[in-house]
């Protein structure tokens, strides 16, 4: 029988096994769908003391070392992170995250959804300017004309005032040079 299937784990032509190294250890799981494992175990500890007290943080890292424990194969376990390891790695998160919260807090009032759509136009506007200008010649002096003034420095008016002419510098208006005449003073 030339075209008869063989069943899986059968010897092959070379005397191996058909099944290989991969199918020994089981189906390959994605990092997506172990995080989804790991959510849905998580979800089930809170639903089993229905959703009152414990620690979601907590919740979460019992379920992953459940499921890294197992996915992985009987020799490779030894390598999970130590219940010492997860609550060092767990802190570290918890320090990352009021830093975070501490960070957002100070920024809060600048930054806003007008703020956010100010920077998208003034990226587009910029963008348009580079790819007109991507063939122009350099003269000394040009400047950029769009998404300009966006970030000064606390000088800014002053020099303007004693006549200086800006341009810009990795976003910032720098002054470039001041018109002959100006006062000093």
């Amino acid at each position: 029988m030339a075209n008869s299937p063989r069943k899986a784990g059968t010897k092959g032509a070379a005397g191996g096994s058909r099944k290989g190294k991969a199918a020994a250890a089981g189906p390959a799981v994605t990092e997506e769908e172990r995080q989804r494992m790991i959510a849905e175990a998580a979800y089930l500890r809170a639903a089993q003391r229905e959703f009152n007290g414990g620690d979601p943080a907590a919740d979460w890292a019992d379920a992953e070392a459940e499921i890294n424990k197992r996915l992985l194969p009987k020799g490779k376990q030894q390598h999970l992170p130590s219940p010492k390891q997860q609550k060092a790695e767990l802190a570290a998160y918890e320090r990352l995250r009021e830093e975070a919260k501490k960070r957002f807090a100070e920024i809060k009032d600048t930054v806003n959804a007008d703020a956010i759509r100010d920077s998208i136009d003034a990226v587009r506007a910029r963008a348009a300017e580079v790819l007109s200008a991507h063939y122009l010649v350099g003269y000394p002096g040009r400047e950029m004309t769009t998404a300009r003034n966006l970030r000064l420095t606390p000088l800014h008016a002053r020099l303007a005032a004693r006549g200086a002419f800006f341009g810009e510098r990795s976003g910032w208006e720098r002054a470039s040079w001041f018109a002959p005449g100006c006062s000093s003073a």
